[in-house]
C-alpha cells in the first residue's frame, strides 16, 4: 500500500468550519490514502491532489499552494499588500538558491516530501512560512507552486497584525539567513 498523504489542517478559531474542512477531504489522493490532523488556523481540502502533486510526480520536495499564481484572487487590500511586499523580500532572498517563481510567501498550504519533512528546521513559532522556505531552499531541496484558490475566512478572526508580525518574522528570517550562511 503506497505511503500516506498526511494533510495538517491548522484551524486556529475554527470551531464553526472545522468540521466542514475536514468532511471535505478526500480518503484517497492519487492512489495513497490521506490521513487529516487538525491543529489550533482554513485549508482548501479539495486541492490536495494538486498541491501533492508535482511531489508524488518526482519533480519536487517542497510545494506551495499559491494564492497569486493563476488567475487574479479577491483579498483584502491590506492583506493582499501585506502579502505583496513580504512576497518581494522572501523572493529576492529565494533567489540565491535559484528559485525565480515564488509568488505567495506566506501561503499556508504547503507539502513536503518525506525527506524534506524530515529535514525541515523552524527557528522561531510566531510563522513558519517565509523561514521554512529558507530552511528548505538553502538544503538543495526542490520547490514547485500551484495555484489554489482563496477565499474570505468566515468565521474567527485572524490572529496576525502587521506591525507585530514584522516584529517576529524579520528577526528570524535574519535568524534563518545567518545559519544557512554558515
Amino acid at each position: 500500500m503506497p505511503a500516506p498523504i498526511v494533510m495538517v489542517l491548522p484551524a486556529h478559531d475554527e470551531e464553526a468550519t472545522v468540521g466542514d474542512v475536514v468532511a471535505r477531504a478526500p480518503a484517497v489522493v492519487l492512489g495513497h490514502p490521506v490521513e487529516v490532523g487538525v491543529v489550533d488556523d482554513g485549508y482548501a481540502p479539495e486541492e490536495l491532489a494538486v498541491l501533492v502533486g508535482p511531489i508524488l510526480a518526482g519533480a519536487a520536495d517542497y510545494v506551495v499552494g499559491s494564492r497569486f499564481a493563476g488567475l487574479p484572487r479577491s483579498m483584502r487590500p491590506h492583506r493582499w499588500l501585506g502579502n505583496r511586499l513580504l512576497t518581494v523580500a522572501v523572493r529576492a532572498l529565494a533567489r540565491r538558491w535559484g528559485v525565480r517563481d515564488l509568488t505567495d510567501g506566506q501561503s499556508g498550504y504547503r507539502a513536503l516530501s518525506p525527506a524534506a519533512a524530515a529535514e525541515a528546521e523552524i527557528v522561531h513559532d510566531f510563522n513558519y512560512a517565509q523561514v521554512l522556505t529558507l530552511d528548505l531552499l538553502a538544503k538543495g531541496f526542490r520547490y514547485a507552486e500551484v495555484p489554489i484558490t482563496y477565499r474570505f475566512r468566515e468565521h474567527g478572526r485572524s490572529f496576525i497584525r502587521l506591525g507585530p508580525y514584522l516584529r517576529h518574522v524579520v528577526p528570524a528570517v535574519r535568524r534563518e539567513l545567518r545559519s544557512t550562511a554558515a
